[in-house]
């Protein structure tokens, strides 16, 4: 779901591979925004009890008038089901 930081952006894609668990989601806007804030909320439901690696690789933000990615930065980590 939209994080907090942008106001009413669009969903512009929002796919879920359950085999390779990967999820695709895209938002977008019309107005620029600058700060630090939360852009997406992401729900996990674990199917087994265990450990799972949790990746924000390949990421990416763009911003008006910048040709290349101005993600500063993501964090990996980790779910565990009890």
């Amino acid at each position: 779901a939209p994080g907090s930081f942008f106001e009413k952006p669009n969903v512009l894609e929002q796919t879920l591979n359950q085999k390779k668990g990967i999820v695709t989601y895209t938002l977008g806007g019309i107005r620029a925004k600058q700060g630090k804030g939360a852009i997406a909320k992401i729900k996990i439901k674990g199917l087994q009890k265990g450990r799972s690696a949790l990746s924000l690789e390949g990421s990416q933000v763009a911003a008006v008038q910048k040709s290349s990615n101005v993600l500063k930065e993501t964090a990996a980590g980790y779910v565990i089901v009890e």
